[in-house]
């Protein structure tokens, strides 16, 4: 897993988006991140991306503890 250390920096509007499912069957992410006061642009490129990559899996729920 790689970590950018800009990431970290408090205040930055993140979202993430489930993309997919590694060969494991482990989840797979998509992480946005954006400059201070950017929530809405932010919010409105993660819909679009939403829309053009969908991803329908849900865990079994016998899968849940």
């Amino acid at each position: 897993m790689v970590v950018w250390a800009f990431a970290k920096r408090p205040g930055l509007p993140t979202v993430s988006l489930p993309c997919g499912l590694s060969g494991n069957g482990l989840p797979l992410s998509l992480q946005l991140i954006g400059p201070h006061g950017s929530d809405r642009d932010l919010l409105s490129a993660a819909e679009w991306i939403e829309r053009q990559l969908p991803f329908e899996h849900r865990p079994a729920l016998s899968a849940m503890p």
